[in-house]
């Protein structure tokens, strides 16, 4: 079998290469994949055969997307049309998404990139126990029936919650539904998301991050099961209430057991007419930059140059790398925009850093440094400045023991879009009193090399900064370590 590879493929068809192209921008390319193989091998040859169509494995999430795309037709919908685009359309994708999510419980080990089975994903699949997995379907050709069919703004079709539809048969019967309406909950008690033209890259382009996206699904799932009485207008309403929700525009709801919860249209609409939703979305834009740093990073990661003299693989420097793909929409903005400020004040003969922790991710923190080229550091600057990173970040470690991973950027200081990017990361476990000791000497070291030395700066308010202030029990520690020899 040969080495690791990102996905060679981008679709098959015009409406999958589209849905790759969403995905890819939203969750990135180290973790989406396009026609995904299993080595089942079928009687005809001895090629693999496809999986689903998307799949994206990030952490302990796996996205499976089906996209079936069948023309309606012109002229007025007839039970038979209606019948047809239902069964090619959704009911196949169905199909597809059962199997693909027993063999990605079954086999994570046997999924591979290309259809001779010979690349697996380079990504480690998550133990079973911890296993969550969303299924989406992409059913494409009706939107504008869809809009014609409700004189509706949208082309959205309507979400039927399970005790609107009756699953207890297996596969909900056609028969029973009105025209684009959907079922939420198919076979075996399973919530499948179901997409068209118009919802697809209308929710994929609000909820742009895997953080932002598996949050929203899991709290539309949540909300399904412990609301089976519900009927959402089209999927870009409920989108427009998450987002709405998190934004404090509109309140939470309040109660959810009722006999009957509609999700009504217009909900998208109002509240992206709100002034205060235009400003907290205007504020993400910074967040992009940090966008940019992990398709940067996973760059080198696939050409093997993450870190100088690197000899690990796509598979090992994931989890890395994971530490920056991971963050939300906000938070990617508020590490952005601590990056963009130290820029801002950074000086031009010293080394100035930042050190920034996002309150929800309170073990992880992440050191940004500019670093001129006036610095003292020989011939070689590059790696100058990589090793005054990499003591920096273990220094931060230690003068903040509650962090479990340092993850390091350094560049020159000058255009963050434009600057070259270098990183590192240490993971720790245990302060020894040998690591306690190199600690000590790193602060008596470089305290002199530094603007700002080591002052920590809360991404929970941009304007408070605290310096690290030892407790009485550390100062005591430390000065019995000074006589240990």
């Amino acid at each position: 079998m040969s080495a690791d590879s990102v996905s060679p493929g981008a679709g098959t068809t015009d409406s999958e290469r589209f849905l790759f192209r969403q995905c890819r921008k939203s969750f990135l390319q180290l973790w989406s994949y396009a026609n995904p193989f299993r080595d089942q091998v079928s009687n005809q040859g001895s090629e693999g055969k496809e999986l689903c169509d998307i799949l994206i494995c990030f952490g302990n999430n796996i996205l499976l997307f089906s996209d079936k795309w069948c023309s309606i037709g012109s002229g007025p919908l007839t039970p038979t049309k209606w019948d047809r685009w239902y069964r090619r359309a959704v009911l196949s994708s169905i199909k597809q998404l059962d199997g693909a999510e027993r063999w990605v419980r079954q086999f994570p080990s046997r999924i591979f990139v290309d259809k001779q089975c010979q690349s697996t994903i380079p990504i480690d699949f998550p133990a079973p126990d911890k296993l969550r997995i969303h299924r989406i379907a992409v059913a494409g050709g009706a939107a504008r029936n869809c809009q014609d069919f409700y004189k509706s703004h949208s082309g959205g079709f309507i979400v039927l919650g399970p005790g609107l539809s009756d699953t207890s048969a297996g596969l909900p019967n056609v028969a029973d539904l009105a025209p684009f309406q959907i079922p939420a909950v198919f076979n075996n008690n399973k919530i499948t998301h179901v997409l068209n033209e118009d919802t697809l890259p209308l929710v994929l382009d609000e909820l742009d991050t895997i953080a932002d996206f598996t949050e929203y699904l899991t709290a539309k799932e949540k909300l399904i099961h412990e609301t089976p009485h519900i009927v959402i207008q089209s999927e870009e309403e409920l989108v427009g209430l998450f987002l709405g929700i998190r934004s404090g525009v509109a309140p939470a709801l309040a109660n959810t057991d009722t006999d009957l919860l509609m999700i009504a249209e217009g909900i998208y609409d109002d509240i992206k007419s709100k002034e205060s939703y235009r400003k907290y979305s205007d504020a993400n834009k910074s967040s992009y930059l940090w966008d940019y740093l992990i398709e940067h990073f996973t760059a080198c990661a696939i050409k093997g140059d993450l870190f100088p003299g690197s000899v690990l693989s796509i598979r090992e420097n994931e989890e890395l790398l994971r530490f920056f793909a991971a963050k939300s929409r906000v938070h990617r903005r508020l590490l952005a925009d601590a990056l963009i400020d130290l820029y801002a004040t950074c000086s031009r003969d010293r080394v100035s850093s930042r050190v920034a922790r996002l309150p929800s991710t309170s073990e992880t923190a992440f050191v940004f440094q500019c670093a001129p080229e006036s610095q003292d550091w020989g011939d070689d600057y590059r790696k100058g400045r990589q090793q005054f990173l990499m003591s920096y970040c273990i220094l931060t470690g230690y003068r903040n023991q509650d962090v479990k991973h340092v993850v390091g950027l350094t560049s020159l200081g000058e255009n963050p879009g434009v600057d070259s990017f270098d990183m590192c990361a240490f993971f720790f476990e245990k302060w020894d009193k040998e690591a306690i000791r190199m600690g000590k000497r790193l602060e008596k070291e470089m305290l002199k090399d530094v603007t700002d030395p080591l002052q920590q700066r809360h991404l929970v308010d941009l304007d408070n900064i605290v310096a690290w202030q030892p407790s009485m029990e550390q100062e005591e520690e430390e000065e019995e370590e000074e006589g240990i020899t």
